[in-house]
């Protein structure tokens, strides 16, 4: 990558060239530079099946349960997927289909062709939804699987990183988010985690793995100021509600406010990250979102 540090000089940095901040890079966020360029390496994908199944909002009890016993009998490496809840709100920007109304929903991606990724994800497809978007798709169109808005829209959300996940985590979560909770959030979701994310490879940069089952996310619009604590203490109650089952750690990507950096990393790797910013940023030029400092 290419990257400007503190001292204003443009430097090209990879597995031979200031390998410290290679490797603080990848992992540590905006704490030590502003990246002006990536090369990576490309994979092959020459076949993706994807999509979303669509029931009931009352249904999320027996799709969350049966989803759960699916991921957790171990998936192959090719499949990836999300268990969630929606009630969308009823705003002219979104479909006819989803405005103002409320759904259970399970998403997949996989590699392979249509009749392997049919057959990844048939228990769930086997309890009947109301619709499946499931085909064959190019890679661009894994972009909008989640339907997430395309414009920023003012929003509070909280997350949790969770392990040892049972059926008592599905109920937990159910129980906050599921037909008959107080819960008005747009969307909360259980991503399932595992695979690569799961194993270090060598020569990895300073965060390579998230451990832990599922990721939980949960956001709401917030359409008003006066709306923001209601929304955020909804959010909250999400994360609280699946503390029992805390992996230990958070994923920085879905932290969207202010906190403690050390939650991301392990002591030693926290411990090092502080060093090198203070040796590539002795001043603190750099305000990342989530800064590593003493």
């Amino acid at each position: 990558m290419e990257i400007v540090t503190a001292d204003g000089e443009l430097r090209r940095i990879d597995h031979d060239t200031e390998t410290d901040l290679f490797w603080a890079v990848r992992g540590g966020g905006g704490n030590y530079g502003v990246v002006t360029a990536l090369e990576f390496e490309l994979f092959p994908a020459p076949e993706i099946h994807a999509g979303a199944l669509f029931f009931p909002f009352e249904r999320a009890p027996e799709v969350m349960h049966a989803w759960h016993e699916l991921v957790s009998a171990g998936l192959p490496q090719e499949i990836t997927t999300i268990a969630r809840v929606y009630q969308f709100p009823p705003l002219p920007i979104l479909p006819e289909f989803l405005r103002g109304k409320s759904f259970t929903v399970v998403q997949a991606a996989c590699l392979g062709n249509e009749r392997d990724g049919a057959d990844l994800i048939r228990p769930p497809t086997e309890l009947g939804p109301d619709m499946s978007t499931f085909g064959m798709v190019e890679p661009a169109a894994l972009g909008h699987l989640g339907m997430d808005p395309e414009d920023p829209l003012p929003a509070a959300s909280a997350s949790r990183v969770v392990s040892n996940a049972s059926h008592a985590t599905i109920d937990a979560f159910l129980d906050s988010a599921g037909p008959g909770s107080p819960s008005q959030l747009a969307s909360v979701e259980l991503r399932s985690i595992g695979g690569a994310l799961a194993r270090r490879p060598e020569g990895a940069g300073a965060l390579a793995t998230i451990k832990g089952d599922y990721v939980m996310f949960a956001v709401g619009g917030v359409m008003s100021p006066e709306a923001r604590a209601e929304v955020q203490g909804q959010a909250d109650g999400l994360a609280m509600a699946l503390a029992p089952w805390d992996a230990g750690a958070r994923y920085a990507n879905f932290e969207e406010r202010a906190g403690d950096a050390r939650l991301f990393y392990d002591e030693d790797t926290f411990r090092l990250l502080r060093a090198l910013r203070t040796e590539w940023d002795p001043s603190g030029v750099f305000l990342a979102n989530h800064e590593i400092k003493e």
